[in-house]
């Protein structure tokens, strides 16, 4: 897994990191520096882990920004309430638009989003208010947006991806490389907790073995 960059400009100063790497780097003992005031880009279980954990390294305010509405979080609906109750901040229908800071984050710079018409995926759109950016105090800026998987086995020219960079898969769990299957995060865009890529792996197990047996 890798992390998917926001975009953002200044997205490559001091004090700011990546959901996942942040993760990974406390689990191995490694854990990052942090401020006082961390502000947390995403909406998702990442996010709500980074928050939560911020607020055990001590800091003082941790602050979610979320472009779209609370309910349209993909975080689990449980971890979000115990998020807030730990005294996490959450301001929605906000998107980052920029990184403030000489060298290291000082601020982050965000704008005010409305709710727009369903996208092909039957997911609202969101727009920029004109005018309503505003900046919020922060000297750490961790970005959760989304993670992908790299396939380093496979030559990208022969298999096909999804949008998202996922394989694209027939019914069968087979990639459009005859005799390679995939599931999980790799090829299924319902997949969100460990348990279901879990699941997948062993159907995907018995569809292995029902191909090898002819």
């Amino acid at each position: 897994q890798f992390c998917k960059t926001a975009g953002v400009i200044g997205e490559d100063k001091a004090g700011v990191y990546h959901g996942l790497d942040f993760l990974k780097e406390i689990s191995h003992g490694n854990a990052p520096k942090i401020g006082k005031n961390v502000v947390v880009v995403g909406g998702g279980n990442t996010a709500i882990d980074v928050s939560r954990t911020a607020v055990r390294m001590g800091a003082e305010n941790v602050t979610i920004v979320y472009r779209r509405r609370e309910g349209d979080m993909p975080a689990e609906r449980r971890e979000v309430i115990e998020a807030l109750e730990e005294g996490v901040q959450l301001q929605t229908l906000v998107s980052p638009v920029e990184i403030v800071g000489d060298g290291k984050v000082e601020k982050i710079k965000c704008s005010r989003m409305k709710i727009g018409e369903p996208d092909e995926r039957g997911r609202l759109s969101t727009h920029a208010i004109e005018g309503s950016e505003f900046e919020l105090e922060a000297d750490t800026v961790i970005m959760a947006v989304s993670q992908y998987a790299d396939f380093p086995f496979i030559d990208k020219d022969e298999v096909e991806l999804t949008e998202f960079g996922k394989l694209v898969l027939d019914e069968e769990r087979m990639t459009t490389l005859p005799g390679v299957f995939a599931g999980g995060d790799c090829g299924n865009d319902k997949i969100s907790i460990a348990i279901e890529a879990i699941a997948d792996a062993r159907k995907g197990s018995d569809i292995v073995d029902a191909y090898l047996n002819g």
